[in-house]
């Protein structure tokens, strides 16, 4: 695959993960944790309900801060690539970065359902182990595309010795 469509499939996947995380935020949080809270019920939230909801919306917009940050340092990444400079040291400690981020968050995000769960607040959760999972397989595929990005850039250094 050239690098010019590369590029494309990368930046526009980029710009769906963003529109995906927006529609998660602004949408479905919201909407899953009142549903959590109060149901179809039309009564005014009682203290422990307001405390119940803002708790959890306010942890998943936190969390979903560090995904924006990804986009962020990918698209940067991106810009890398059609430039065709795909392995270099400079893009390798951006994904060192993204990996840092993405790991950092999972876990934060994690251990957050757990809590929720515990605290019978969440009925999500399978759902939201699901996120969990595919930000876990994220993760793999990001330090597999770094390995090969080390390689590739040490592979570079020494043909360029040669």
């Amino acid at each position: 695959m050239k690098t010019n469509k590369l590029t494309i499939f990368f930046r526009t996947t980029l710009i769906i993960s963003f529109i995906l995380c927006l529609i998660l935020g602004i949408f479905w949080y919201p909407f899953s944790i009142s549903l959590s809270t109060v149901g179809f019920s039309k009564e005014e939230l009682t203290t422990a309900q307001n405390i119940e909801f803002w708790s959890q919306l306010i942890f998943y917009w936190l969390t979903i801060i560090p995904i924006f940050l990804i986009i962020y340092y990918s698209w940067i990444l991106s810009c890398s690539f059609k430039k065709e400079d795909l392995f270099t040291d400079k893009n390798a400690n951006i994904i060192k970065k993204i990996l840092l981020i993405n790991t950092l968050d999972l876990l934060i995000y994690f251990i957050g359902n757990i809590v929720f769960l515990t605290m019978k607040w969440n009925d999500f959760f399978l759902l939201y182990l699901l996120i969990f999972i595919f930000g876990i397989i994220t993760s793999g595929l990001l330090f597999t595309i770094l390995l090969i990005i080390k390689k590739g850039f040490e592979l570079h250094i020494h043909i360029c010795k040669e």
